[in-house]
C-alpha cells in the first residue's frame, strides 16, 4: 500500500480492495505478528452502496503467518477479537479520523458518544494491558473519503 493511494468513498468496493491490500501488505511485512480478527458491520448504508437490496456492508479480517484475508462477511462474536457494528455515518466519521497521541482522547470520546447514542456497538477482547496501536486505522483513514 503506497502513501499515494488515492482516496476512496468509505466502504465502497475500491475502499474495501484498498483495505484488503493494506492488510495483506502488513501481514507480509510482519509474518510472526499475531493480528486480531476484526469484524466491522456498517448499517444504513447509502443507497448507491446497496448491493442486491442489502442495507449493510460487513467485512472480517483474518491474518497470520504472513497472509491476510478480507472476507465480505460478518463473523460471529465468539470468533472476533474486535467487532464493531454501527451506523454507516458514525463509522465513517471514525474511519476518517487520524489518531495521534494528541487526538487519541478525542477519538475515544467520539466512540463513546456513538455507543451512548446507540449508533454503534463495540466488542473488544484485546488485553487492556497492551497499548492501542493505531497504525492500521491511520493508514485506512488516509485513503478514506
Amino acid at each position: 500500500m503506497s502513501s499515494s493511494t488515492p482516496p476512496f468513498e468509505f466502504a465502497d468496493p475500491l475502499w474495501l480492495a484498498a483495505a484488503a491490500d493494506l492488510f495483506a501488505d502488513m501481514a507480509r511485512r510482519e509474518p510472526d505478528r499475531r493480528f486480531p480478527i476484526v469484524c466491522e458491520v456498517y448499517r444504513n448504508i447509502p443507497a448507491h452502496l446497496c448491493v442486491d437490496g442489502r442495507t449493510s456492508i460487513a467485512w472480517t479480517r483474518r491474518a497470520g503467518d504472513g497472509v491476510a484475508s478480507l472476507a465480505l462477511e460478518e463473523c460471529c462474536e465468539t470468533e472476533a477479537d474486535v467487532k464493531i457494528v454501527g451506523d454507516y455515518a458514525a463509522c465513517r466519521e471514525l474511519a476518517r479520523f487520524v489518531v495521534s497521541p494528541e487526538t487519541a482522547e478525542a477519538y475515544r470520546s467520539l466512540i463513546a458518544k456513538a455507543v451512548a447514542e446507540q449508533r454503534m456497538s463495540v466488542i473488544d477482547k484485546r488485553s487492556p494491558d497492551i497499548p492501542p496501536n493505531y497504525e492500521t486505522h491511520n493508514a485506512i483513514a488516509r485513503f478514506t473519503l
